[in-house]
């Protein structure tokens, strides 16, 4: 782990620590303003940390930007509106996410392996 990495590191950790103490203690300005800095702090340490040359890294870093847009979108309550928006934004991240992995390459025995156990649970 480098010494630039480190920053980032602690200071996801206390916006998620924060996060949690929002969300005990119920207060929505708390759990609105750590979670969209706890996000934007896993985004800005992909994007300082990544080399985003490869379809792997830009494919796990736009998931990110996109479950950042999800978590903001989350944040207005008994909006249905903002609720679908997240929603597809974090549709749209796992899908980039599954894409990035797919970069890597798939092991077929591993992928239905995980299909069998993973499709009766829903």
């Amino acid at each position: 782990m480098t010494s630039t990495f480190t920053p980032w590191l602690v200071t996801s950790s206390l916006l998620v620590t924060a996060l949690l103490i929002a969300e005990y203690r119920a207060h929505l300005w708390g759990k609105a303003i750590t979670k969209v800095l706890a996000a934007a702090c896993f985004v800005g340490t992909a994007w300082v940390h990544a080399s985003l040359s490869s379809a792997f890294a830009l494919a796990i870093f736009v998931g990110l930007c996109l479950s950042m847009i999800g978590d903001v979108a989350l944040i207005p309550t008994g909006s249905k509106r903002w609720f679908l928006f997240g929603l597809v934004a974090f549709l749209l991240a796992h899908v980039a996410y599954i894409v990035g992995f797919i970069y890597l390459g798939i092991q077929t025995s591993w992928f239905l392996t995980s299909l069998i156990v993973l499709l009766p649970a829903g």
